[in-house]
């Protein structure tokens, strides 16, 4: 009983400790660190660099070996 207890302890307490803290990930993803305008320009760059990316033309390569 008290292994199958501290099991399960382990494992309600598991995800508290294994928190991430990235300091990359504000620049990727809009944060609470940046202002409204920051935030927003960094939205507007991010759609701008997905629709160069969907209306970039296919590269086909051909091999013969």
């Amino acid at each position: 009983m008290r292994h199958k207890e501290r099991l399960l302890r382990y494992d309600r307490e598991h995800a508290q400790r294994t928190t991430i803290f990235d300091d990359q990930e504000d620049y990727f993803v809009p944060s609470t660190w940046q202002t409204k305008e920051e935030q927003e320009l960094n939205e507007q760059k991010e759609e701008e660099r997905q629709e160069k990316i969907r209306k970039r033309e296919k590269m086909t390569l051909n091999l013969g070996l």
